[in-house]
């Protein structure tokens, strides 16, 4: 075979000589036919008729042909077959003239906070168009960009994203933006970069708080079924998912079930209300102790709140109730 780099400037170009062992009296006349020839691609073949040379006439893509097989001919002056055709083979050497392509401008991945490192999030992929069994397409991949921490490493010859530190906190990060890079010649050639996106999931590792020890409010005695006041938490999980909406248990001061309390599941808060009618003429005030705690459990790594009860004051408001007699009929 006659090997031909890609991207051959200097053209024509001399690429071999052929010669016919059967001479003749006046010469011999030579011809080539195929692809490159009398074959689409047309015209990057010719041969010198009378000297059997033949030159490349155009610059060749490998992408695009990475070889061309020629047949040979040897003629007398008359048009007459001297001998059998004879292979001509041209191979299309590689250049390094492709960089390498990410498979997407942006990947996205996800991983749950406090995942242990080495945790794998996803693998990216790249290509290059250059000959596969060279250097022109061994690829190597590195994270040029991720912030602060280095919270996540790449390996170079797969392309697989991983956890490399502890401590990843969706309530500190949420998203990472990384830059990525690769390129040919293991590392050493043309290069491109990518963006991968990683999204933390968030798991219960906070537990909820009230915001203050104690809350006051008050109520009219007699009512029933309506709302006495709320107790506000605060919880630094993900607002709206499992982890961070609030449960409440009133634990102490309310042996007769007088009162009851539900979570408003827009602001978290917890809403206290009467359960039953009360009588400021036989208790005016009441003091409960009241829990807070997520409806997802904590995980077991995660530490425990010195807030998670509350006392609430709840004052018994007089209303004007008409007098009665103490008997009817009195004798």
């Amino acid at each position: 075979p006659i090997s031909v780099s890609e991207n051959h400037k200097r053209i024509p170009h001399l690429l071999v000589q052929i010669k016919s062992d059967k001479q003749q009296p006046g010469g011999v006349i030579y011809s080539i036919k195929g692809p490159g020839v009398d074959e689409e691609p047309l015209g990057i073949f010719s041969i010198d008729k009378f000297s059997g040379k033949v030159f490349l006439n155009a610059m060749l893509d490998r992408e695009e042909n990475d070889r061309f097989r020629l047949k040979a001919f040897a003629l007398d002056l008359g048009g007459v077959t001297l001998e059998d055709p004879t292979d001509l083979e041209i191979i299309v050497v590689d250049q390094n003239d492709n960089r390498p392509l990410f498979r997407q401008d942006v990947f996205t991945g996800h991983v749950v906070e406090g995942a242990e490192p080495g945790t794998c999030v996803m693998t990216v992929e790249a290509t290059d168009a250059d000959d596969p069994d060279t250097d022109n397409a061994a690829l190597r991949f590195s994270i040029v960009e991720q912030g602060a921490g280095g919270m996540f490493s790449i390996n170079a010859t797969t392309g697989e994203i991983c956890t490399a530190r502890p401590g990843l906190d969706r309530e500190s990060v949420g998203v990472y933006n990384l830059t990525l890079q690769a390129a040919d010649m293991s590392g050493d050639g043309l290069t491109t970069t990518a963006t991968a996106v990683i999204y933390l999931e968030d798991i219960n590792d906070n537990a909820p708080e009230f915001t203050k020890e104690e809350f006051s409010m008050e109520v009219e005695e007699q009512a029933a079924g309506v709302d006495v006041g709320r107790v506000l938490v605060h919880d630094k999980d993900l607002a709206g998912s499992p982890n961070w909406l609030a449960k409440f248990t009133i634990l102490e001061g309310d042996p007769e079930g007088a009162f009851a309390i539900h979570t408003d599941p827009y602001t978290n808060d917890g809403v206290l209300s009467v359960a039953k009618p009360l009588d400021h003429e036989v208790r005016d005030r009441f003091q409960l102790t009241v829990s807070v705690q997520n409806q997802q459990p904590l995980v077991p790594a995660a530490p425990g709140s010195p807030r998670a009860l509350a006392t609430v004051q709840v004052r018994v408001r007089d209303v004007n109730e008409a007098p009665v007699f103490r008997e009817n009929p009195r004798r």
